[in-house]
């Protein structure tokens, strides 16, 4: 009896540990994930661009190429916090050429934990990268220690990582050279007007302080440090928000205030878009915090013609 529970046993190991590879190999053949993506394949971009949501829908890097001549991508995922953003472009770096120009967007809730957090599921396949494992210790202590169990970082978010895992088998079997977003960019679905934000002030009809975790604020700033060494020329900035939500975000200006600091200390430009025309009209706006095609057009040329104006100024 005791012989068949540990045959067992061992079977069962066996079969996770087999399953734990499989899952490690079809999510690197993701083309789709982007921290499978930049792994794998050389985009060697002139601009990178990083941040979560707001930047991964409203910069369009075909307009931006056009205006500038250069190639940009855009390293945006959505709901992401620094800590994770950080992790995106150090796995950028590990396979591909620094870019020329490192863009990161710099939004208010970016700090605030609460509201982008860090996606560890994102990076279950790669935690044999030491730098990977060290962020995910410091920032999910729990997950990075039940990690060892055979197949456990995989088994404990389960849905979140099964379909990333299926379809990167469909990427292999069928030999998919790229993914479906080419260039980064998502395009958001436009189904009308998003009220998702409207309830946001109806619950905080006085406004709202988000909060400025000094832990982000340090991943910042190693993205900036990691830059300089690499001669990469950083540019910080902030999207247009609808000007009806303004004022319920209680605290913009002082953590604004935070990046000026963070920018003059480094030497770094640091552009500001809340006066945007755009932010003053609803029909550009798919919320109140997201642009419609239209609009994310507009700020997209408008990016590229500070750009620009930057490029010429400095080339003087």
């Amino acid at each position: 009896m005791l012989k068949r529970i540990l045959i067992l046993f061992i079977v069962l190991i066996a079969t996770l540990f087999a399953l734990e590879k499989a899952y490690d190999f079809f999510l690197l053949k993701n083309k789709d994930l982007k921290t499978s993506y930049v792994l794998n394949d050389k985009i060697n971009a002139d601009v990178l661009v990083i941040g979560s949501c707001v930047p991964m829908y409203m910069f369009l890097p075909d307009v931006f190429d056009k205006y500038t001549n250069l190639k940009s991508y855009n390293l945006s995922t959505e709901n992401t916090s620094f800590s994770e953003i950080f992790l995106n472009f150090h796995l950028y770096l590990k396979n591909n050429k620094p870019p020329e120009y490192l863009f990161i967007n710099v939004s208010y809730e970016t700090f605030d934990e609460s509201f982008n957090m860090f996606n560890s599921y994102r990076f279950a396949h790669l935690l044999g990268d030491t730098v990977v494992a060290n962020v995910i210790k410091n920032k999910e202590r729990f997950y990075y220690n039940i990690s060892f169990i055979p197949f456990m970082r995989y088994a404990y978010y389960n849905s979140k990582i099964n379909f990333y895992a299926v379809q990167g088998a469909k990427h292999f079997l069928f030999n998919k050279k790229f993914p479906y977003n080419k260039n980064g960019r998502i395009k958001p679905v436009d189904m009308g007007w998003n009220f998702k934000n409207e309830k946001f002030i109806k619950q905080n009809p006085e406004g709202y302080y988000y909060s400025f975790s000094e832990i982000e604020y340090g991943y910042l700033n190693r993205i900036i440090q990691i830059a300089k060494k690499n001669r990469i020329r950083v540019m910080l900035f902030e999207a247009p928000v609808y000007k009806v939500f303004r004022p319920y975000i209680k605290n913009k200006y002082e953590i604004s205030r935070y990046i000026s600091t963070l920018a003059a200390k480094n030497n770094l430009q640091y552009w500001n878009f809340d006066t945007m025309k755009i932010a003053d009209n609803e029909k550009y706006f798919l919320s109140l915090i997201n642009t419609k095609e239209v609009g994310s057009v507009i700020f997209t040329e408008t990016l590229a013609g500070y750009f620009n104006a930057y490029k010429n100024i400095n080339r003087k």
